[in-house]
């Protein structure tokens, strides 16, 4: 009698729900990234608007950062372009440029110094909306080391300085 080759049904099967546990173990992760990306965006952004803040707080011999705002990204939750002249002009001053195609949108206070001589102008806040949920990240630019503090979606990275992750 003739042998007969190939795989029986019950490897065939026994591989199939192999792939199939493997698949539901690196699927999330791989669905993750686009937004672990724009967490990123939005650390690396407020990083450049912190050394920028404090560059120009030394050059003017102040203890409170400029105010800027950028009117693009998705605060709102629906994506907007663009900065206005007045937009540019504020960004320019910082020596950055607004960012194009982004993510969230970016503010900086600037608030002058309150009557008791508090000053408010420290912070910057990156804003995003994602199917009806908001979620923003705050950086502190004038503590040492930088404090974050995040909402929403989005939770402190282990070390704190670090800006914040997807949750």
């Amino acid at each position: 009698m003739k042998k007969q080759r190939g795989f029986t049904l019950i490897e065939i099967l026994i591989v199939v729900v192999i792939l199939a546990i493997l698949a539901t173990l690196v699927l999330p992760k791989i669905l993750a990234q686009p937004e672990g990306a724009a967490v990123a965006e939005a650390n690396q952004m407020l990083g450049s608007l912190k050394r920028a803040q404090r560059t120009s707080m030394n050059l003017r011999e102040s203890d409170r950062g400029m105010p800027v705002t950028q009117t693009g990204g998705n605060a709102g939750g629906e994506a907007t372009v663009g900065c206005d002249a007045d937009c540019q002009n504020t960004w320019a001053r910082m020596g950055l440029r607004p960012p194009v195609n982004a993510r969230f949108t970016y503010e900086c206070d600037g608030a002058e110094p309150t009557a008791l001589g508090v000053t408010t102008g420290t912070t910057c806040t990156a804003r995003r909306v994602v199917d009806g949920n908001a979620s923003t990240i705050v950086m502190n630019y004038t503590a040492e080391p930088v404090v974050f503090s995040c909402t929403g979606r989005y939770t402190l990275a282990t070390d704190a300085t670090r800006g914040c992750v997807i949750v």
